[in-house]
């Protein structure tokens, strides 16, 4: 009997953690479809401001701008996107690995940034530059805003060279790719495909440009770190459902113990019943 008794408390336990699990899953789902539908509006825009800085650039072939201009600078700084909590696969183990391929015989030039600690935790890299408090919330656009401006003017000081983003690719259903993007200097994405047609600019691509250029960046960085927080509520949604599972053919097993255990202790007795009967 005292062994019924531990199989039914684990039994209580394990449903317990089903009903959190499920829970998890459920708000994880309901956040990864909320930050898809941003992540899906910024890259519209992300691309329309992308084509516009084509065809000003494009439209002058001599014309240059600081942002756009490669340096001999050496040192490089990254920004590393992961997440504050666990739960949620091995997507921040996936993107520490991928920086550390990257920074590998580069640690004298190469210093990081972190946005979540857990990347941080992971890599373990000496030469750490901010630790940014990772939220996304209703002043979002303050720290982006502010986030934008340190990079550019640190890149347009010649502090650094390069500047990098290390971040989860969202790509739907639930999977993700680890990516390094160089952000700086502004490079117009190849794989995109704009029409090219001579319009009239006013006021000149100069001033167009001193405006659009960092607007470009800020969307840039924008759609980053939307990449990185759809990515953790779908791995988290992935691993909640994995962990359901488990919970349920745990219950499954337990349940069939339990059976087995009591079937044993009735026919135990019934067999102490007939043998008292028959000495009588």
């Amino acid at each position: 009997m005292a062994n019924i008794k531990v199989l039914k408390k684990k039994l209580k336990t394990t449903r317990s953690t089903l009903k959190i699990t499920s829970a998890m899953k459920l708000v994880s789902a309901s956040k990864m479809n909320k930050f898809q539908d941003k992540l899906h509006k910024a890259e519209s825009y992300r691309q329309e401001i992308e084509e516009l800085v084509y065809k000003c650039t494009t439209a002058n072939e001599f014309l240059s701008h600081p942002i756009l201009r490669k340096t001999n600078n050496v040192f490089k700084h990254m920004l590393v996107l992961s997440t504050d909590r666990g739960l949620c696969g091995s997507c921040n183990y996936h993107i520490a690995k991928f920086v550390k391929n990257f920074i590998n015989g580069q640690e004298d030039i190469v210093r990081i940034s972190y946005w979540g600690s857990k990347a941080k935790d992971i890599l373990k890299y000496h030469n750490v530059r901010t630790q940014y408090h990772h939220k996304i919330d209703d002043i979002f656009d303050q720290f982006l805003n502010a986030v934008s401006t340190d990079f550019l003017n640190e890149f347009l000081s010649n502090e650094v060279g390069e500047v990098y983003v290390a971040y989860n690719a969202y790509k739907g259903s639930g999977s993700y790719k680890p990516v390094i993007k160089k952000v700086l200097p502004f490079e117009i994405n190849e794989d995109e495909k704009f029409e090219t047609c001579d319009y009239k600019y006013e006021p000149t691509h100069k001033e167009i440009l001193d405006y659009v250029l960092p607007e470009a960046f800020k969307s840039i960085l924008y759609s980053c770190f939307l990449n990185s927080e759809a990515t953790e509520h779908a791995a988290r949604m992935v691993a909640m459902d994995n962990a359901a599972k488990n919970c349920k053919e745990a219950i499954r097993d337990l349940n069939l113990k339990i059976n087995k255990r009591r079937q044993a202790s009735i026919t135990k007795e019934l067999i102490e019943i007939v043998s008292g009967a028959e000495t009588l």
